[in-house]
């Protein structure tokens, strides 16, 4: 789990190098190609519903792509 709330984490400028970083370095493995970053996003999906509840614009992003995909797929 990251150190920091979601709201603070939407707030900062420079997620990668500020918050996301030293969240690889202790997570992932450094073994693997990209650190690990692999294995923390099979983690996260694991539990998409969390995602989308602790991240609302991931939320009304899936919801437009559906409704793109019905819209043209009839």
């Amino acid at each position: 789990m990251l150190s920091t709330n979601w709201k603070n984490i939407r707030a900062e400028v420079s997620v990668k190098e500020n918050i996301f970083a030293s969240f690889l370095a202790e997570h992932g493995d450094p073994r693997r190609k990209g650190g690990g970053r692999d294995l923390l996003m099979n983690t996260t999906l694991q539990n998409y519903t969390g995602l989308l509840q602790r991240c609302p614009e991931l939320e009304v992003l899936q919801a437009r792509i559906k409704l793109v995909l019905a819209e043209s797929n009839p």
